[in-house]
């Protein structure tokens, strides 16, 4: 017998289905066959206070459908738990009519799955009755539903007591049913209830009542059999079954049965069983009082569960959280205060917990009553009362062992209308200072020892990376800082002993970090904080990581003191303190520095590593208070240098600008006005540079500054004034009658002539000087040393860059370089500035990876960038012994303490600058090899030659791809010279679609840990580009075709993303992995691969076999081009396996199958369509659509109306557009040729 095949519902919001149960055939045989009947039924009459069918609430009992039903001669499998009950439901001589869900719902059509789940409290309440199988009858529940029926009729005792089965009825009471989540609802919608056990039948009514006789006649007790506790929701529910009103008086609304919050519900109910976790969230919906269809929770078995889990913590607490879910876990990340503490609960069929407040805003002190609801988790004595920031209802929560744990989310009192109010963050002065960490855990009970190492695990991972991976705070302080925040909540409540026990932990760990030999003696210090406690011991190091992390001025929560209080009472030495002062002087951090200064223990002109002084600090970044405090002291040199002779108080604040500091530094009058630096420039220079025409003043003033003074490279004041167009600076200068308006710089030039060249007094054109001397500031190059900036008719464009050859010539180094610059307008830097500085953080990023990780892949050598902002760094080949003795002394603390690698560059000031970012490269010459784009169609028939390029790209893509990376973005260098993972992920495509007015959808340091997030926020960038350009399309026909492919995608996405990995790992990979990017030899083996900016970590799906090796571009691989593309796929794959395997000798490979599924599945096209919008609809048309239903006129007009709502509106004015932008195009090149629109008409 064939399998049944279910038709589709006829469209409208309210059509059901109902099994037609055919009476028994042969009365005598009790198992004859199930025949039966489906038909279509619609629930609109609202005439109708009940239906006429029944409904049934079951339980699956398993996935296995070893059993069968009969319809229309075919067969439908149905779960053993399932054919006992119709063969008990069953009438001998009359039709049944019976909702069920297993056969009502087709189960393999997802969709239709999510509609009719949405109807399931309409279809219960609709019936007219519910029916409850609690499965057959065993001998262990013999009896038990006649016993319970007694117990209702309020039988003798003398009887009960004779015949009560205390164990049948505990066993009936742990069967399955009474666990799962969709039985809530079913009776709760039910008008009325049958309880069905085998052949015994009891009123719903009547089962409640006979078990809350039996409970207080103390023939069942709660302590004898616990599940009583938690069935009272449920007999509550079925108590109440007809009583309940059920609105059903618009069906074009969301239908429920509104018996409390969703919130409050998910508390009560989030521990019981579902075969799909995502029924946890959807069997509750319509009991909901609110609607969650606003935050996007219909029902939609398309989604994950993860996403699902996430999308419902956010809807009770408020967007302003950070939650990670594992499994059934959540952790969550919030800032937040404390209310108050639980003294102590008492329990009925409700919990009655008395609150004592711990929050100023609540009433300090008092104590109030709150009712609540049996919850899936009990209040206990001593749990917490929190208010979560965003959240509209507190939260409970209870210390455990390393994590607070969710007892209940959002707590509703039942008697919370009239007898108390907590604080609203709009309505009160709370402040949210504690940082909360929870693990609401809805599958295991709360204290259970063995989850301990579990929770604490995904704590510690959640932290890492989380926040501090990202203000690189090493692996150890990142757990000590949050017992830090633990502890600050335990003193919020009081428990200062048990603060202390914890701040004890924290204590060990740091010793162990510090390497001190002795663990310190704790007296008597409730309230302390970790900041406190290593500010205490003297720990400066660990003070300064955690200055960067948390608030100095925050004070204990019991004695008020500040951690550096502690500092001073305990006596600490300076040199202890010294690289803490001088970073709490350059944070401007006043209120530390003075209490750091009136202990008398540290040294007020301490220097730290570099030899800058606090003043130095301070000074630079305009802290008026904190000079001011240093310089009272009488203690500090005014005038003070670093060992490198770059950096002077006085110099630093004339630089940026701050005219008070400067101000304070001239009356001292311990300074030297003229000082010059390194490059020979002084503070008079530095301000006339960036236009700080207060300062010149107060310079000028004092009668003791050069104002014609020459630096190194022939500079003066006036030049770099007129250099940077300020305007006001050369008058100034000028009216001293002290500088020389002829005289000759480099390029012989003087001021006026360069600024009277250019248009205005200060714009400079050429830069080659500029070039010149940058190079030479990176090479430490000699004046007798040869370097050679090649003329613009010898400079390079590419697609982004331009490449300057620049030569170098000297004893010691003897090379050809490359001086790289991108170009602005290539890089969307006008639309949105930094865009440049991205795209060169990103690559260096990459540079580093590389060159650490990736020592196979021969690229060119960096020697030197410099960032538009006029940040500057050197290979630590090229910089002074003393400092790269330094950096090896960092880079080995830093590898011991795990913090992020610090890489071979180091920060090198000059007072050089040029208006846009560069890279000094190793020219990759002839002697190299060639540029494979030159050399493949000569070659590419050479089966040897071939193979050796495959195996080279092999090597490049398996490189990059074998280390696992925890999210999808792109690397970034910091100011430090270490990289992360931070940055939004950059292939190139985006800042091609950006510089082409695409709106910026994704944000610069927006990453992400799942696959299905990042691809709708390529779908949306695509989507936006595809609106705002009116060059997107080309005719009716192209914009309808591009709506329906980029609709087809959305639909189809889940086909393609593997679940498996969707939460990474992700692999890195080169988005333009091209043959202008790679240099072979004559025999085809890579020798170097250049331009690395597009390197991004991508879902591993993402791999694949180059396109370009047809010699084709990705939208014509068609037809033959196909067949072409699919031979050398096949060579490419076999080759690229072998190569893993060589790689990865004991593992079994990874890579490869990845690749080989993508293009047997078709993934290898939906992924080209992520990345590449041009392409995107012919891949959809040729590659895509075949696979679901060959594209049509007719489906395209179809599809394309699903793209967005009023899609035929946006398809006219993307029409109407092109056309306009077409006749603008038209009047333009007319005006170019010298004719009009009217004479070409003529014509």
């Amino acid at each position: 017998m064939s399998q049944y095949y279910y038709s589709s519902l006829l469209p409208g919001a309210d059509n059901i289905r109902l099994l037609r149960l055919l009476p028994r055939a042969n009365e005598s045989t009790e198992s004859t066959g199930l025949q039966c009947e489906l038909f279509e039924y619609s629930l609109q009459d609202q005439g109708k206070r009940t239906h006429l069918y029944e409904a049934l609430s079951y339980t699956w009992g398993g996935e296995e459908k070893p059993c069968s039903i009969t319809i229309k001669e075919q067969k439908l499998d149905i779960t053993t738990n399932l054919y006992a009950a119709l063969l008990r439901l069953r009438d001998r001589s009359l039709e049944r009519i019976i909702w069920i869900d297993a056969i009502c719902i087709n189960q393999t059509n997802l969709e239709e799955q999510g509609q009719q789940v949405q109807l399931m409290a309409m279809i219960y309440s609709k019936a007219h009755r519910v029916l409850v199988w609690l499965g057959e009858t065993a001998d262990d529940v013999e009896g038990a539903l006649e016993s319970i029926q007694r117990a209702a009729n309020e039988e003798s005792t003398e009887y009960l007591n004779n015949n009560l089965n205390q164990k049948s009825i505990s066993k009936l009471l742990l069967r399955p049913w009474f666990q799962r989540v969709w039985v809530l609802q079913e009776v709760a919608a039910a008008r009325h209830v049958i309880m069905i056990c085998g052949s015994t039948e009891i009123d719903g009514y009547a089962f409640c009542l006979g078990l809350k006789s039996l409970r207080n006649s103390k023939k069942l007790s709660d302590i004898a059999f616990p599940r009583l506790q938690s069935l009272s929701s449920l007999t509550n529910l079925i108590e109440r079954a007809g009583l309940r009103p059920k609105h059903t008086t618009n069906l074009l609304e969301r239908y429920s049965l509104e018996i409390s919050p969703l919130a409050e519900l998910v508390d009560m109910f989030h521990t019981r069983q579902a075969s799909n976790p995502r029924d946890k969230v959807y069997a509750l919906l319509g009991m909901s009082s609110d609607d969650p269809n606003k935050a996007g929770l219909q029902p939609d078995y398309r989604i994950s569960w993860e996403e699902l889990f996430q999308q419902l913590i956010k809807f009770i607490l408020g967007k302003d959280i950070s939650v990670e879910t594992f499994n059934q876990m959540a952790v969550i990340k919030s800032k937040g205060c404390i209310l108050g503490q639980v003294s102590s609960v008492r329990r009925d069929n409700r919990q009655y917990a008395d609150i004592i407040s711990k929050n100023v805003a609540w009433d300090l002190g008092s104590k109030t009553e709150w009712i609540f609801q049996t919850s899936a988790k009990s209040i206990q004595e001593h749990d917490i009362v929190c208010l979560l920031h965003g959240a509209s209802k507190p939260t409970i929560i209870r210390l455990c062992e390393g994590h607070f744990a969710v007892v209940i989310i959002a707590a509703t009192p039942l008697n919370g209308s009239s007898s108390f109010g907590w604080p609203k963050p709009s309505q009160s002065p709370i402040q949210f200072l504690r940082d909360f960490l929870l693990v609401w855990d809805w599958e295991k009970p709360l204290g259970t020892s063995q989850d301990q190492k579990e929770y604490e695990t995904l704590t510690k991972t959640y932290n890492q990376v989380s926040e501090y991976s990202k203000t690189e705070v090493g692996r150890y302080l990142g757990e000590e800082i949050r017992l830090w925040n633990d502890i600050m909540i335990l003193d919020d409540l009081g428990e200062h002993e048990n603060a202390d026990q914890r701040l004890l932990e924290a204590r060990s760990s740091c010793v162990i970090a510090c390497q001190k030999e002795h663990l310190p003696k704790l007296d008597s210090q409730y309230g302390r904080t970790l900041l406190s406690f290593v500010a205490g011991e003297g720990y400066g190091d660990i003070v300064k990581l955690l200055l960067e992390t948390v608030d100095p001025d925050l004070k204990d929560g019991n004695t008020g003191r500040t951690p550096l209080s502690w500092a001073a009472e305990n006596g600490h030495e300076a040199v202890a303190w010294s690289d803490a002062l001088s970073w709490v002087a350059e944070k401007g951090y006043g209120s530390v520095v003075k209490l750091l200064l009136e202990t008398g223990m540290v040294e007020a002109n301490s220097p730290d590593w570099s030899g800058r002084t606090p003043l130095s600090w301070a000074a630079e970044n305009g802290h008026e208070a904190v000079v001011k405090l240093l310089l009272n002291t009488g203690k500090v040199e005014a005038d003070s240098k670093d060992r490198y002779g770059w950096t002077q108080p006085l110099s630093c604040a004339a630089r940026n600008g701050h005219e008070s500091v400067v101000k304070l530094l001239l009356n001292t009058g311990k300074v030297e006005f003229d000082w010059k630096d390194e490059s020979g420039r002084t503070p008079l220079s530095w301000a006339a540079e960036n236009g700080h025409e207060a300062v010149i003043k107060l310079l000028l003033e004092t009668g003791k500054v050069e104002a014609d003074s020459k630096d190194e490279f022939g500079q003066t004041p006036l030049r770099w004034a007129s250099k940077k167009g300020r305007e006001a600076i050369v008058k100034l200068l000028l009216e001293t009658g002290r500088v020389k308006v002829d005289s000759k710089g480099p390029g012989d030039l003087t001021p006026l002539s360069r600024a009277t060249a250019n248009g205005h007094e200060a714009v400079v054109k050429d830069q080659r000087a500029t070039i010149q001397d940058i190079v030479r500031h990176h090479l430490r190059l000699r004046d007798e040393d040869a370097c050679i900036v090649k003329a613009k008719d010898q400079w390079i464009r590419g697609s982004f860059n331009v490449c300057i050859p620049v030569e170098v010539r000297s004893a010691s180094f003897n090379k050809n370089l490359m001086f790289r610059c991108p170009m602005p307008h290539k890089l969307a830097e006008a639309k949105y500035p930094g865009t440049i500085d991205e795209t060169l953080s990103s690559q260096l990023g990459t540079y580093i990876w590389i060159q650490d990780e990736c020592t196979d892949i021969r690229i060119p050598h960096l020697y030197g960038f410099g960032f538009s902002d006029n940040r500057h760094f050197t290979h630590e080949q090229r910089i002074p012994f003393y400092t790269r003795f330094w950096r090896m002394f960092e880079r080995s603390f830093r590898e011991y303490l795990r913090y992020p690698h610090l890489s071979q560059y180091a920060f090198s000031p000059t007072c050089l600058r040029l208006p846009t970012a560069y890279m000094l490269l190793e020219h990759i010459g002839p002697d190299i090899g060639e540029e494979l784009s030159g050399t493949w169609d000569k070659h590419r028939e050479d089966p040897v030659w071939r193979q050796n390029l495959f195996r080279g790209m092999a090597r490049i893509i398996l490189s990059l791809a074998r280390i696992p990376q925890p999210r999808i973005g792109s690397f970034q260098f910091h100011n430090n010279g270490t990289i992360t993972l931070t940055n939004r992920p950059l292939p190139c495509s985006i800042i091609i679609l950006e510089n082409d007015s695409a709106p910026r959808t994704i944000s610069r340091n927006e990453t992400y840990t799942s696959t299905e997030p990042f691809v709708t926020d390529m779908l949306i960038f695509h989507d936006d580009f595809f609106l705002s350009n009116p060059r997107a399309i080309s005719s009716m026909g192209d914009c309808l075709g591009q709506m329906a492919s980029k609709t087809l995608l959305r639909a189809i996405s889940h086909h393609y993303i593997q679940r498996e990995t969707r939460n990474g790992p992700f692999r890195l990979q080169l988005t333009d992995f091209h043959a202008s990017n790679i240099f072979v030899d004559k025999d085809g083996n890579i020798t170097c691969l250049i331009d690395h900016e597009w390197v991004c970590a991508l879902p591993a799906e993402m791999l694949s076999v180059p396109y370009w090796l047809t010699g084709c571009a990705i939208d014509r691989i068609t037809n033959e081009k196909l067949c072409e593309f699919e031979i050398v796929y096949r060579e490419f794959i076999d080759i690229f396996e072998e190569e893993e395997v060589k790689m990865t000798p004991t593992n079994p490979p990874v890579i490869t199958p990845i690749i080989h599924d993508g293009w047997k599945s078709g993934a290898v096209w939906f992924w080209h369509c992520i990345t590449s919008v041009n392409a995107t609809w012919s891949l959809v048309e040729d590659h895509i659509g075949p696979r679901f239903l060959r594209l049509s006129t007719d489906s395209e007009g179809i599809l394309s109306q699903y793209w967005c709502q009023g899609s035929p509106l946006v398809a006219g004015r993307k029409v109407a557009e092109r056309e306009e932008y077409a006749k603008q195009l038209r009047v333009l090149f007319d005006e170019k040729a010298g004719l009009s629109t009217e004479e070409e008409t003529h014509g």
